[in-house]
């Protein structure tokens, strides 16, 4: 999983734009990554049955801002 800090927000959708994108009412069924709350910090990581932490609780889907861009058109 990768730590949804400052810097790596430039490649995924951080919560909030994620909250935006879902009150817009747009499907986020086909979303690969999800954010992952483990403590007091948010990860983003590919939700597998097989490689899910137990102690990392999936928030909500997002996307990388390439994926969003290419989804605009739909």
């Amino acid at each position: 999983m990768i730590e949804l800090n400052r810097k790596t927000q430039q490649d995924f959708l951080n919560r909030e734009w994620v909250q935006k994108l879902l009150d817009a009412g747009v499907d986020m069924h086909d979303a690969k990554y999800f954010i992952f709350k483990d403590k007091n910090k948010y990860y983003v990581g590919v939700y597998s049955e097989e490689l899910f932490d137990e102690k990392a609780n999936p928030v909500c889907p997002t996307y990388t801002v390439s994926e969003l861009l290419y989804k605009l058109h739909e």
